[in-house]
């Protein structure tokens, strides 16, 4: 008569043979093991087989999760902003994160302008999003607005500035931002 050996909610029943085998209470009997359970279960190295390649698949999953992720954020800026616009045509790598440049004793900001259409609603869109927005109506700037369009123009020196031009950029009526030189 087989030996019936118990742990917890799993079984070790021993055969005739002497082999042990590691599965459901219900296999094991007074009578020894019940042959159709134990076809149904798969042995210990079978089961180390099963769990070594399902954990192979979960790790190559989150391998391509994690690189995806990581190609969707693309460059990020050291302050941990969004990278820049294509339409931004200013070299803010010079600024510091207050915006400026120069030497200690003579740090400044740089000015960008932009046009946006002549009309009240894009200036106070604009100036929502950067309290340093200036609006000039009958100038053309460097930049060339038309007379159907204002010309805005901007500081770098305010908290986010990098985020603050990102959005400005974002709008679809912004063509590109250039800098800004003072007549």
């Amino acid at each position: 008569m087989p030996t019936v050996t118990f742990q917890s909610r799993e079984g070790i029943c021993s055969s005739k043979s002497g082999k042990h085998y590691d599965f459901p209470l219900r296999a094991c009997s007074d009578s020894g093991v019940d042959r159709r359970v134990l076809r149904s279960v798969p042995d210990v190295s079978e089961r180390r087989e099963s769990l070594t390649g399902t954990g192979l698949r979960l790790l190559a999953l989150l391998m391509v999760w994690v690189m995806a992720a990581c190609s969707a954020v693309g460059p990020v800026h050291p302050s941990g902003e969004d990278s820049v616009s294509e339409k931004i045509h200013l070299d803010l790598s010079r600024l510091n994160e207050d915006g400026l440049y120069g030497p200690p004793n003579g740090l400044r900001a740089l000015s960008y302008e932009f046009c946006i259409p002549a009309h009240q609603d894009f200036a106070d869109d604009v100036r929502a999003i950067d309290h340093t927005i200036q609006i000039y109506p009958a100038n053309r700037g460097r930049i060339g607005c038309t007379n159907e369009q204002y010309l805005s123009v901007g500081s770098t020196h305010q908290p986010g500035y990098r985020m603050v031009l990102n959005r400005l950029a974002q709008l679809e009526y912004v063509a590109r931002i250039d800098p800004s030189y003072a007549e």
